[in-house]
């Protein structure tokens, strides 16, 4: 589980580009991203593990059965780093 709103609400701040909202995503989920925790949100997995896992990061890990890893958003799918929105950009890249 990673922090989420299933309720279809876009949350917008007047003061801040801390928002993303991506609706290019796939698989029929669209997302949005907040920068509150320096680049990085608190994952809880099955084993009831709990780390921190970067906002790129996402894009790697394992959704369901045939979600693609190494997609566009990686650095395996050789994403280039002016496609991230410029709030994101110095994060790190998985």
């Amino acid at each position: 589980m990673v922090g989420a709103d299933r309720s279809r609400r876009i949350i917008r701040h007047a003061k801040s580009k801390r928002l993303y909202v991506n609706r290019a995503v796939g698989g029929g989920w669209g997302a949005f991203y907040i920068n509150r925790h320096n680049g990085s949100v608190n994952g809880l997995f099955l084993d009831w593990s709990v780390r921190k896992i970067g906002l790129k990061e996402l894009w790697t890990l394992k959704w369901n059965k045939e979600f693609n890893t190494a997609g566009r958003w990686t650095r395996a799918g050789s994403v280039q780093p002016e496609r991230w929105p410029e709030w994101m950009r110095n994060f790190k890249d998985y």
